[in-house]
């Protein structure tokens, strides 16, 4: 069995990189830093479920490998078969986190890395500001489509 792309690898919630998302909100960096404990808690139970996916996965692998019987049935097939519900059920429970955060405005940019943009003008531009979840605070931004590489500090006195 293939295993899935990762809810949160690439956000459906998200535009793709340089398309505009007209239903974002544009945040100010105190209303961005206002939903940080929120991200921080959703973000770490999100990624929680990937990793028990992934360990779900390993355990599927394991099943398939003690063979299959000479009908070509899995020798284990009720437990493989209750794995991909545990499997199912994990990642609608990350995608439903997910849509969550996009409700916010928020966009997921990278689940692993717990990378969040934010929607918001700095300069008169349109801009994103820049957060991951290993940073204390909302210290970054970049251009719509300058993307990670791109971040540059937010200058002083941004709102």
């Amino acid at each position: 069995m293939p295993v899935p792309p990762w809810p949160g690898d690439r956000s459906s919630a998200s535009p793709a990189p340089g398309e505009p998302n007209p239903t974002s909100p544009v945040f100010t960096l105190a209303a961005a830093t206002r939903l940080l404990p929120y991200l921080r808690t959703t973000l770490a139970a999100a990624q929680t479920h990937v990793s028990e996916m992934r360990a779900l996965v390993r355990a599927m692998r394991r099943m398939e490998a003690v063979g299959r019987t000479p009908a070509g049935t899995l020798i284990l097939a009720a437990d493989h078969a209750a794995v991909q519900r545990h499997i199912a059920e994990h990642r609608a429970e990350c995608e439903l986190l997910l849509q969550q955060i996009a409700v916010h405005g928020c966009q997921v940019k990278d689940l692993a890395a717990g990378l969040c943009d934010f929607p918001a003008v700095i300069q008169g531009r349109p801009a994103l500001l820049c957060w991951r979840m290993d940073e204390q605070s909302i210290a970054y931004y970049h251009g719509e489509s300058d993307g990670y590489t791109g971040r540059k500090p937010i200058p002083p006195g941004t709102p």
